[in-house]
């Protein structure tokens, strides 16, 4: 997961049924997600969810055999700025409608 030019680039695993509506959308489609983020902070591991919106504005899959098989989409027009270090540990726990 990184953020790109203002566009929030998410690689999930494509055997992921939660993200499988997602992959399949007319683009743009508007979503809100929220992004479990984990870092160390003097020492003490600080787990945060980062919630964000905007549009999904393309997916990418690459079809191999189920554990090389992924998606990457590309949601961009972000509704408000993320701000993420790279030391954060970061998993997208949900995505809504």
């Amino acid at each position: 997961m990184a953020i790109e030019s203002n566009q929030l680039k998410a690689v999930v695993l494509s055997n992921d049924d939660n993200f499988a509506y997602f992959a399949a959308l007319a683009v743009p489609h508007p979503v809100s997600f929220v992004i479990n983020a984990t870092w160390n902070d003097g020492g003490t591991s600080v787990t945060r969810n980062v919630t964000g919106a905007g549009n999904i504005i393309s997916s990418e899959s690459f079809i191999g055999d189920d554990t090389l098989s992924y998606t990457t989409f590309y949601i961009g027009e972000l509704r408000e700025k993320l701000r993420l270090c790279r030391a954060m540990r970061l998993s997208t726990r949900r995505c809504s409608r």
